[in-house]
């Protein structure tokens, strides 16, 4: 990469990131908990969390918009809620 674009620097990093099978190893009832864990677990930075793997309304709702919403707060960086599945144009509106 670095060749190609000719600069100096990183040319790219990556961010801690859950993907489904990392959220449904816990179980519909404790999607909370895997959310949790992940804010737990990288508690500074940028974290993103795929959060369709049930139903992304109710996570959105629910989850982090009333359960967990204090602990984003309080955290030091970035959280990227992530709707993975569904028409990209539709869902993001939606969810938003």
């Amino acid at each position: 990469v670095k060749k190609f674009y000719h600069e100096d620097g990183m040319p790219g990093f990556s961010i801690p990131a859950a993907e489904h099978s990392t959220i449904t190893s816990w179980g519909r009832d404790h999607e909370v908990d895997a959310f949790r864990n992940m804010l737990t677990a990288y508690p500074t930075g940028l974290v993103a969390v795929v959060s369709d793997s049930f139903n992304i309304f109710e996570a959105c709702e629910k989850l982090w918009g009333t359960e967990l919403r204090q602990m984003i707060l309080d955290r030091d960086g970035t959280l990227v809620v992530r709707p993975d599945s569904g028409e990209p144009k539709v869902i993001v509106v939606q969810v938003l």
